[in-house]
């Protein structure tokens, strides 16, 4: 299973920790001075940083903040993850710290997913201040919200899913914006 975990795109976001759950842990990114990632059974998988890695204070630890060297540069961190894994269902948990105001009309890439087999979820801030999550599993659920974004804060994001029954949940610091 290749897996992309686009964070910080468009000089966007510094990313503290970040884990992938569904029966049980599939995945964890510390970001603490490395994009390795560890896996379920504690063997590790190197992250491949495109555009310009930094290590900043995070909530724990340190986080990564990738800029970008050109305007049209991809941004992204790139690993080959677990090959046995069902995503129809689970959990993700990570930390995001925006370099920019929610309000300013831009649009921002905040995170993707893309793995063999169809999975994928995306996080993205529109250019109409919307946040849109969509998670494909392989039917696509799509959730439009808004939520108050600040530079400069950290902002803790939460989405759960089960494919089966179609329910998708996005939470922002605790607090459940939307479900379908």
């Amino acid at each position: 299973m290749k897996m992309k975990n686009w964070v910080g795109v468009l000089l966007c976001v510094s990313a503290g920790f970040a884990a992938f759950a569904a029966d049980s842990p599939v995945f964890h990114m510390p970001f603490d001075e490395t994009a390795e990632v560890i896996l379920a059974d504690g063997t590790t998988a190197k992250g491949i940083v495109y555009g310009k890695e930094i290590y900043d204070a995070g909530i724990v630890g340190r986080a990564l903040n990738i800029k970008r060297h050109a305007y049209d540069q991809v941004t992204c961190v790139n690993f080959k993850g677990p090959s046995s894994v069902n995503l129809t269902q689970g959990t993700a948990s990570f930390w995001l710290k925006p370099t920019w105001n929610f309000h300013d009309g831009a649009k921002h890439d905040l995170f993707r997913l893309a793995c063999e087999g169809g999975f994928g979820m995306s996080l993205v801030k529109t250019d109409k201040d919307i946040l849109d999550l969509s998670v494909r599993a392989p039917k696509q659920t799509q959730i439009l919200s808004t939520v108050e974004m600040k530079a400069d804060q950290w902002i803790h994001v939460a989405i759960t899913w089960d494919m089966t029954s179609g329910r998708c949940v996005l939470y922002a610091n605790g607090d459940r914006l939307k479900e379908v």
